[in-house]
């Protein structure tokens, strides 16, 4: 059709869909708008965040440091989306209770009202502007993740948050034609979280450039740190020639994706790029903070300390050719999917495997288990019911966190006959069991070459015992100032171990019943 057009036509014609794009565009609409604080917003010394503003990839990971403007960025996303599209939107926190219901009134509802949006639907966890919803919710409970449908998914610190959860609210977009998915978060360990999506994306870091033209690039690289450091002078310098890097060639600063053919978007945010924090800031932050808090939190990397891993030579220096002794016999069960066994006697473990609820029922009269501790959630009907079908032998545990901890109790668990449970508090038990290993306190009665213990043998990568407890670390958490055990990868025989031990601790009766081990 447009060849029947004069040139002249089909300039204005060019000049028209330009406007029209403008128009359209998130930095057009935003124009004039504030943030949280009533400040304006503007790309004036955030030029690094134009490519996050504008990005509205299928799959989009933003793995960053604090005080960056990102979860902003992406509050305003989604009233673009809802406003201009009536998309509906997923918006997940850690948890409900406590962080949605400080994020929604303190950075979400100030922004509403100062911009004069009109919401029909208007409450914590539920807007509706025009036709479309957002929806805010939490990552604790995989009940969480089904209750509603949406057509964009936003996943705000993924980091603190129950990835597994996060992955069923993959099957609330089933139905949408949009289907996207975002992820941003300060970053914990490697390989977790947002770190293992932005590894898979297309890794976008800022280049700034030296006018020295030095180098693969021409003078264009990205901040590293240190190498790109004047630690006498505290500011940025030239990886090549040592002249400063100045925060106006920061602010100048372009993206340059490392795989530009894959399909995920990635961002690497540091405090390196934003030119209103200097470099001295970034000094003093290392010097006074732990490594872990400059890493996640400064430099927008992953951090994993050697004293906060398990090596799986700690467990193997346990490992024991005598045969089990089959008297009282105590089993601990991890429940998910699938659930992750473990059944020893008062010296050790001897067996380790995945089973479900029936088979649980044949190890207890196989091995006519004196105790069992099982996980309590997620599944708690089903526990309960086996826990009545084994009357006096069952308990649930319930992990509690170093806040719920009773004034001057020193107890990290607590048994509750009457109702046949456990209360444990996760850190110091976890811990309590790394030590039993540590000091050969816990004998490992398992062949070496067992694909269940080591891995291999048709298993696939991450199924086995060992493995399960090398994805454990030590996490460090600087907000809430305690220390709490995250993991990298599947975990859950690491917690099966764990109830183990709670079932050999309150074993009660040292009365023996032999059975037959096969």
């Amino acid at each position: 059709m447009t060849n029947n057009l004069t040139r002249k036509q089909k300039e204005e014609l060019c000049i028209l869909l330009g406007e029209k794009k403008k128009r359209r565009s998130i930095l057009n609409w935003v124009d004039g708008m504030v943030n949280e604080n009533g400040v304006p917003v503007t790309l004036e010394k955030h030029e690094f965040q134009r490519g996050i503003w504008e990005d509205f990839s299928e799959r989009l990971y933003v793995r960053k440091a604090a005080q960056i403007g990102v979860s902003t960025i992406f509050i305003f996303k989604c009233l673009y989306l809802l406003e201009r599209f009536g998309y509906n939107i997923i918006y997940t926190l850690p948890t409900l209770m406590n962080d949605v219901q400080k994020f929604v009134p303190s950075k979400v509802d100030p922004i509403i009202k100062a911009n004069g949006f009109k919401m029909e639907r208007d409450t914590i966890t539920q807007k509706q502007l025009g036709r479309g919803f957002w929806f805010f919710g939490g990552t604790m409970s995989e009940k969480e993740g089904i209750m509603t449908t949406g057509d964009v998914t936003v996943h705000d610190e993924v980091d603190r948050s129950n990835l597994e959860v996060i992955g069923t609210y993959k099957s609330r977009l089933g139905h949408s034609q949009y289907k996207r998915r975002w992820f941003f978060s300060n970053p914990s360990a490697p390989k977790r979280g947002v770190d293992e999506g932005w590894l898979r994306s297309d890794q976008k870091h800022w280049f700034v450039k030296c006018e020295c033209g030095r180098g693969n690039f021409g003078g264009w690289q990205f901040l590293d740190w240190p190498a790109n450091v004047d630690f006498s002078n505290k500011r940025y310098i030239c990886i090549h020639c040592g002249r400063e890097i100045t925060d106006e060639m920061r602010r100048q600063g372009q993206w340059v994706a490392k795989y530009p053919s894959r399909e995920i978007s990635g961002y690497w945010v540091s405090q390196m790029m934003a030119p209103w924090i200097p470099c001295s800031s970034l000094i003093e932050d290392e010097l006074n903070e732990s490594p872990q808090f400059f890493y996640n939190f400064v430099l927008g990397l992953p951090w994993l300390g050697t004293d906060s891993t398990i090596n799986r030579d700690v467990i193997l220096r346990n490992l024991s050719d005598a045969r089990a002794d089959t008297f009282d016999v105590f089993m601990g069960v991890d429940v998910g999917q699938v659930l992750h066994v473990v059944i020893g006697n008062r010296e050790g473990i001897f067996k380790v495997c995945t089973s479900n609820w029936n088979e649980l029922d044949a190890f207890m009269r196989l091995y006519d288990c004196r105790h069992v501790v099982i996980d309590a959630m997620p599944e708690t009907t089903k526990a309960k019911e086996f826990r009545a079908a084994w009357p006096g032998r069952v308990k649930l545990c319930y992990y509690r966190s170093p806040t719920t901890r009773m004034p001057g109790s020193q107890d990290i668990y607590t048994v509750n006959y009457k109702e046949q449970t456990v209360s444990a508090m996760r850190t110091e038990v976890i811990d309590r069991v790394i030590a039993e290993y540590a000091e050969n306190r816990l004998r490992v009665f398992i062949s070496p070459s067992e694909p269940r213990l080591i891995g291999g043998g048709g298993l696939k990568r991450g199924e086995s015992f060992l493995e399960h407890w090398e994805n454990m670390y030590l996490f460090h958490d600087e907000e809430k100032g305690y220390k709490t055990w995250e993991h990298s990868g599947p975990d859950h025989f690491a917690h099966a171990s764990v109830y183990f031990w709670l079932a050999r601790q309150i074993g009660g009766s040292r009365e023996k019943h032999k059975v037959r081990v096969q």
